[in-house]
């Protein structure tokens, strides 16, 4: 049996008497949950996350106003297919308008191409989607959405952008 002392759980039971919570570690999240290659990202404080029925791993935040989505799809048949075309065939799997613009984009300093588009939902909402496709193999391609209700400011979008930038990829050169 493991004994813990007395003063923790005394400093436990003050915490949570004064309202405030023990630091929590960040939980780190990878897709796909086995094997390479594979994204790692840890969810942000205040955020949830979950594998959908998709296979992606999705973050939200608490207004779901932000949202990340990781997906890795490995399949030989990407080898003969540009990211251009690719972004355009998933755009037209899931329903999306084709992509208004693109950039050069990377994902855990990985060279890719980014793709925006925006969808009016049936309420009316604007959304506001930003798909980064990068090529880590011939057969290997990584994808991160950034998925945000439209209107938002740079500032309010700013920890959808900081989380993003700490993906860690595992399995690439």
């Amino acid at each position: 049996m493991r004994c813990f002392p007395f003063g923790w759980l005394v400093a436990l039971g003050m915490a949570l008497f004064l309202g405030i919570a023990p630091a929590a570690d960040a939980q780190s999240l990878r897709h796909p949950k086995t094997g390479e290659p594979a994204m790692v990202l840890d969810v942000p404080v205040g955020w949830t996350a979950r594998y959908d029925d998709f296979g992606n791993l999705r973050f939200s935040n608490v207004d779901r106003t932000l949202n990340i989505q990781l997906n890795m799809m490995v399949h030989e048949g990407l080898a003969s297919i540009s990211l251009a075309e690719l972004a355009a065939n998933l755009f037209r799997a899931s329903k999306l308008p084709p992509y208004a613009r693109t950039q050069p984009g990377s994902i855990a300093g990985h060279a890719g191409e980014a793709f925006f588009l925006k969808k009016i939902l049936d309420d009316g909402v604007g959304v506001n989607f930003m798909f980064v496709l990068v090529r880590l193999r011939p057969s290997a391609v990584a994808t991160v959405a950034r998925v945000t209700r439209d209107g938002l400011t740079a500032a309010q979008g700013a920890p959808a952008d900081d989380a993003i930038g700490k993906i860690r990829l595992i399995g690439v050169e």
